[in-house]
C-alpha cells in the first residue's frame, strides 16, 4: 500500500532524473489519485497510518512545496488550484446540525417506565447518558437495550462500587474527538488560505461592554450569508484598526474559542461575548468583498 509521506520524498528527487518533466506529470497523476481516495475516505489504497490524514495539509501542500525544479512548474501550478479550490470547499462548508432523536426507542423506554432514558433518546442533540444506578437497576437497563434497540444504543459501565455508572451511547453519533480533529483541521485549512493571501488575519482588542463598535453590517446572501463589514462610522474606537469592504469568515477569542459566524446574529453575539470578557482580544480571519472565488 501508498504511504503519502512517500511522495513529497519522490518529488524532491524528481528534478535529479533525465526527464523531469515527464515524471512530474506522472507523479502528479499518482498524487491527485492519491488525494481523491483521501477525500472521498476511499480507504482500501491506502496504509492504515494514513487513513486519518487530510488530503491538502498531509499530501497536496508538501508534494507542491517539494517541485523545485523549474521544469516542475505546471505540475506545481496545477497542485496549487487544487489546493486553494479544496481549502474553499473546506471552510466554506456549512455543518448541519444532526438530529440525533430516536423516537422509535424513545417509546420504547417511556412504555418501560425509564422516563430518564425516554427523554435521552427524544433529544434532537444528547447523544450520551450517564446513569448512577445499583447493581440490578444496571442490568434491568442492560436487557432494555439488548432486547429492544441495541442496533441504536450502546452501553458500558464505567468506574467501581458506588462510584460506578452506566453510559449510553447514541451509536450514529459522532465522538467528542472526531468533532475536535474536523475543527482543527478546518482551522488549519482557514490558516492555509491567509498563507496564501487569498484571506486576511488581523487582532484587535474590543472596547469594554457598554462601548459601541460603530461598525456598520450587513448580512450578505451571496456569500453565505456571511456578516459584511461595509464602513466604520467615524467616532468609531476602531475605525484606524479595522477594514471596510470585508467579510467575516472567522473569529476566534478565548471566551469563544473558533467559531464561524453564519449570520449578523451570530457575529454579534460573538462580539458582545468578547466585550464583556477579560481577555478582549479577537482574531479576525476575512475576506474582501471583490474577491469572486468564495
Amino acid at each position: 500500500r501508498l504511504e503519502i509521506k512517500s511522495l513529497p520524498l519522490l518529488t524532491s528527487v524528481v528534478g535529479l532524473t533525465t526527464n523531469p518533466t515527464q515524471c512530474y506529470s506522472e507523479l502528479a497523476t499518482v498524487v491527485n489519485h492519491v488525494a481523491v481516495h483521501l477525500k472521498e475516505e476511499k480507504t482500501t489504497l491506502l496504509s492504515w497510518m494514513d487513513r486519518e490524514k487530510d488530503y491538502i495539509i498531509d499530501l497536496l501542500v508538501p508534494v507542491h512545496d517539494a517541485i523545485e525544479s523549474e521544469a516542475g512548474n505546471s505540475t506545481k501550478e496545477g497542485l496549487m488550484r487544487e489546493i486553494k479550490s479544496g481549502l474553499l470547499d473546506s471552510v466554506n462548508q456549512i455543518v448541519v446540525v444532526k438530529n440525533y432523536s430516536m423516537p422509535k426507542e424513545a417509546a420504547t423506554a417511556r412504555r418501560a417506565g425509564y422516563g430518564d432514558i425516554h427523554q435521552f433518546l427524544l433529544s434532537p442533540t444528547e447523544t450520551t447518558l450517564n446513569l448512577n444506578l445499583t447493581k440490578k437497576g444496571r442490568m434491568d437497563v442492560h436487557r432494555l437495550i439488548d432486547n429492544n434497540f441495541c442496533a441504536a444504543v450502546s452501553h458500558t459501565s464505567r468506574g467501581s462500587g458506588h462510584q460506578r455508572i452506566l453510559v449510553l451511547t447514541k451509536r450514529n453519533a459522532e465522538s467528542p474527538s472526531d468533532l475536535k480533529a474536523k475543527k482543527e483541521r478546518k482551522e488549519k485549512h482557514m490558516e492555509l488560505l491567509v498563507k496564501f493571501n487569498m484571506y486576511q488575519k488581523f487582532t484587535l482588542t474590543l472596547p469594554p461592554t457598554g462601548t459601541k463598535l460603530g461598525l456598520i453590517l450587513r448580512t450578505n446572501e451571496a456569500f453565505g450569508n456571511m456578516t459584511e463589514i461595509k464602513d466604520v462610522v467615524a467616532d468609531s474606537p476602531l475605525e484606524n484598526f479595522i477594514p471596510k469592504d470585508v467579510h467575516i469568515v472567522s473569529l476566534r477569542g478565548d471566551a469563544i474559542g473558533f467559531v464561524q459566524p453564519r449570520s449578523m446574529k451570530d457575529t454579534i453575539a460573538a462580539f458582545t461575548e468578547v466585550q464583556a470578557a477579560a481577555s478582549k482580544q479577537l482574531e479576525f480571519i476575512v475576506v474582501p468583498t471583490s474577491a469572486t472565488s468564495v
